[in-house]
């Protein structure tokens, strides 16, 4: 290489471990805080069209190198906001635990947030904006990156970006439908926004995730100086994998994958298209590979979630969960979940559980025991007579724990289910269906090795749920019989819907807290069995009992916003602007 590249790529690589630690922590806030300028005044944007597989002379790539130093830092921000992970656990928490972990049946709000949330069913403008803020954050972060001319001559940097950007995108699209997809990529920087409709963003999704691969598949060609410097971004700018393009590429097929499944129902040619192409150029296959990021190893901190339950008191474990996990004797519910963390009284005001601080039996009352929350029951102010908060939470293990945006069961579960409907996924659906259970490590911290040689394969030999009611102390009028009626043992004799729900049910279990994807499956599929939500009429009026929650309402607050929703937000949805409309791949047929 020559010397005077060699010493820009040291003070490069220096400059760059210097600015991770810098980064601005963001928490999304008002409408003028969600669009940013290009960092540079003079960014030329870039060609979308720009051939990323071309020869690139090795002064162009430099100067590209020397000039993006420090604006490619942006980049590790994009990565943790995705799912966001920053010391503050607040962005997560209007992320996902005020509306979607509830909506995908892991977690309940045990109280009403000051009047907010009454019950699961019920929407303010304040949360359900929360996930589009945590993209928007992405969205600021990683397109000024995007837009810019440089990074065309820093092929596989860009093609990270599309990666960070496209799996944001897809997350957000499942949530409510419809977003400006195009005009965000492009930076633009002021309303009006354009809204594109589901299937559209999925298209244009896929073609940048195609041009990411051949980018990344390309990357073994190109001379020892281009790797070099590119192994030296990765090293310090990868927050989710293991600084290598192998990994980048696994986890944009590992998307294609996921996309593939989404639209099944309809657009079943496309659909085994793209799933066939991500699997045979390959996905997630080990731990190693899979999308995560460490709060502590970043932050010094737990696990936002484990914050949000045990010092917040401000989300509780599921009944819905708790009948599965019961139904089903899942290994690791003792380490998810704690037993009722205080006394418990019933509606009249009667001891119905003790504690594990005080065992006595005096008024007959039962002793601790891992203990849910209906989704949809009337919450309560955050107060001492407020009995739900003493439910059960995280366990001290789940602290520790990792936050997975992709995990390697997820992509055997999809190659089970795209097996199952005859696609060519390298293995059969049963192998895949094992496969994801066996690598699974529902608490990875704690259990991983220990999993597959003590725990899985007990776990794999139960042919029938166990009988299981679930028992609200508190008030027993929200009873119910648990709906899990499958085991988990695969049938080859069994119909292609029990085959299905076995996946979709084993694939919910594994993906936990990953609940975007959990509620995209609940809603796709229709499993797992979960409890009814009660109280739906506590929404915006557009479910009715027995309904599912199909999509968060655009919040669209400032006039541009309700300007946009209503020229194309609102027509590319396909739709009223309500919790009922189902998405684009949110079909009423039989799920196969």
């Amino acid at each position: 290489m020559n010397k005077k590249y060699l010493l820009q790529l040291i003070c490069i690589a220096t400059s760059l471990f210097c600015f991770s630690s810098c980064i601005k922590d963001d928490i999304p806030g008002s409408e003028e805080d969600a669009f940013q300028k290009p960092a540079d005044e003079n960014v030329i944007p870039a060609d979308y069209n720009a051939n990323l597989l071309a020869e690139i002379p090795q002064e162009i790539f430099m100067n590209a190198f020397t000039e993006m130093d420090v604006k490619m830092g942006l980049i590790q921000e994009a990565q943790l906001s995705i799912h966001d992970v920053h010391a503050t656990p607040h962005a997560y928490q209007v992320q996902f635990s005020t509306l979607i972990d509830n909506y995908a049946g892991y977690f309940v709000a045990p109280q009403d947030f000051s009047g907010r949330l009454v019950s699961t069913s019920y929407l303010c403008n304040q949360f359900r904006d929360g996930p589009y803020g945590c993209f928007l954050n992405v969205k600021n972060n990683v397109t000024p990156l995007l837009y810019d001319s440089r990074t065309n001559a820093l092929p596989e940097f860009r093609a990270m970006c599309l990666v960070i950007y496209s799996l944001a995108a897809q997350e957000v699209t499942d949530i409510y439908g419809s977003i400006p997809y195009n005009d965000f990529k492009h930076n633009v920087e002021s309303h009006p926004f354009t809204y594109m409709k589901g299937m559209a963003i999925y298209d244009s999704i896929v073609v940048d995730l195609d041009k990411s691969i051949a980018v990344f598949e390309h990357f073994n060609m190109r001379p020892d100086w281009h790797k070099t410097a590119i192994n030296t971004i990765l090293a310090k700018q990868d927050k989710l994998l293991d600084g290598t393009i192998e990994s980048w590429k696994r986890l944009a097929n590992s998307l294609k994958l996921r996309m593939a499944l989404h639209i099944v129902e309809v657009d079943p040619i496309k659909a085994k298209k793209w799933a066939e192409e991500a699997v045979a150029s390959g996905v997630i296959e080990a731990g190693n590979r899979e999308a995560y990021v460490d709060p502590g190893k970043e932050f010094s901190a737990q696990h936002p979630l484990f914050f949000i339950a045990r010092l917040w008191k401000d989300t509780r474990l599921n009944a819905s969960f708790e009948s599965i996990m019961e139904s089903l004797n899942l290994p690791t519910k003792e380490v998810l979940f704690t037993t009722n963390k205080g006394k418990i009284y019933d509606h009249e005001g009667h001891l119905a559980l003790n504690d594990e601080e005080d065992l006595e039996d005096f008024d007959n009352p039962t002793n601790p025991r891992m203990v849910g929350i209906r989704a949809g029951v009337p919450m309560k102010p955050r107060s001492d007579d407020n009995t739900y908060l003493n439910y059960s939470y995280l366990g001290d293990k789940f602290s520790s724990e990792c936050v997975y945006l992709f995990r390697m069961s997820e992509c055997y579960f999809l190659r089970a289910e795209g097996a199952l409907r005859g696609w060519n996924m390298q293995g059969t659906a049963q192998d895949l269906y094992e496969q994801g259970i066996l690598k699974g490590y529902v608490a990875p911290s704690y259990y991983s090795n220990r999993w597959e040689q003590r725990y899985a394969k007990r776990y794999m030999s139960l042919t029938k749920a166990n009988d299981y009611t679930y028992v609200d102390p508190h008030n027993s009028r929200w009873n119910h019989e648990s709906v899990t009626k499958i085991g988990v043992k695969w049938d080859d004799t069994a119909s292609k819907e029990i085959k299905l729900e076995q996946i979709i049910t084993q694939k919910w279990v594994f993906n936990f807290p990953n609940s975007i994807e959990s509620w995209t499956e609940l809603r796709r599929t229709g499993f797992p069995m979960t409890f009814p939500i009660l109280f739906v009429t506590d929404g915006d009026g557009s479910l009715s009992d027995g309904d599912m929650i199909r999509r968060i309402p655009f919040a669209a607050v400032q006039d541009a916003e309700k300007a946009d929703v209503l020229s194309t937000g609102i027509p590319s949805l396909g739709g009223p602007n309500t919790q009922a409309t189902r998405l684009f791949w949110d079909t009423d047929a039989p799920a196969i």
